[in-house]
């Protein structure tokens, strides 16, 4: 639950980061009204936020939410002090992650959080060097972004219960053994999170500025931040070498998949974006296929 409230909090961070950001763009300091034109976008800007597409990806998102909010009360899961510290044996994890396993260590957790913060920044100063239309569309694609890596992570962690690998060590404070979430390892929500956020400013700012090579600095410095988070997350004894590999690759998925959708020249005969409901909630159809 801790997680999950911190992640809420991350999310109406970004929201309120991107209103705050196109309040003060050059049209407002200009003294124009909040009018209709505000919210227009040059002949050049490569996306189109329909409210068809928006509706698709935020009914994913709040979807699966729902469906991880629901599955804990139709499936509980034992935490590690339920399940008895002194049943869990190192050598029961496999040898790549139990090679890369270490104990619990509260500063490195701090560190990771704090990177965690800067790193979902990355895409801002991007952001911000639009038009007040551009802000706005742009803010709203962060957002979606973030809320169906967290939806999908939230939802697909109840199916993979992994026992946390601080959890295999006497030393570990008794509410990280007690907590919802030490058995919720797999995948890093953490890692899957700031490579998304790392995907999305890298890829929305090769296509703002394609002349420019802009987009080799902020994929410098997103990948960069979400990699020191996912090894401090490692680190720190609060995933395995694999949560955090997994995470990342689902996390540059949703963030290639968002701008994907809302590029003007995807056309139907490139990506489809589909409204789906299947047996554990709804969700989104994408298919893909390049020029």
């Amino acid at each position: 639950m801790a997680g999950g409230r911190m992640f809420v909090r991350i999310f109406v961070l970004t929201l309120a980061l991107t209103v705050a950001g196109a309040a003060a763009a050059p049209a407002a300091l200009r003294g124009q009204s909040f009018d209709r034109e505000m919210f227009e976008v040059s002949d050049s800007f490569p996306y189109e936020v329909t409210v068809r597409r928006s509706a698709a990806v935020v009914g994913a998102g709040l979807g699966f939410t729902a469906v991880s909010r629901v599955l804990p009360m139709i499936q509980p899961r034992e935490t590690a002090a339920e399940y008895g510290p002194e049943r869990l044996d190192r050598k029961d994890v496999n040898r790549v992650d139990r090679y890369f396993m270490n104990p619990y260590d509260e500063f490195l957790q701090n560190a990771g959080h704090a990177t965690f913060f800067v790193t979902m920044l990355t895409p801002f100063p991007t952001i911000l060097s639009r038009e007040f239309g551009e802000i706005f569309q742009l803010g709203v694609m962060l957002g979606q972004t973030v809320l169906l890596s967290y939806g999908t992570k939230e939802t697909l962690l109840h199916f993979f219960p992994r026992f946390r690998p601080h959890a295999y060590y006497d030393d570990t404070p008794n509410r990280l053994q007690e907590d919802d979430g030490s058995r919720k390892s797999f995948f890093s929500g953490h890692s899957s999170h700031t490579f998304a956020v790392a995907t999305f400013a890298t890829i929305i700012t090769r296509d703002l500025y394609p002349e420019s090579r802009a987009s080799l600095v902020v994929g410098g410095v997103g990948y960069g931040l979400a990699a020191s988070v996912s090894a401090m997350r490692v680190a720190g004894g609060r995933h395995y070498l694999s949560d955090v590999v997994v995470g990342a690759a689902w996390g540059s998925l949703v963030g290639w998949a968002v701008p994907r959708i809302y590029r003007r020249d995807s056309g139907e005969d490139t990506l489809r974006v589909t409204p789906t409901v299947g047996e554990f909630g709804p969700g989104i159809m994408l298919r893909y296929r390049p020029r």
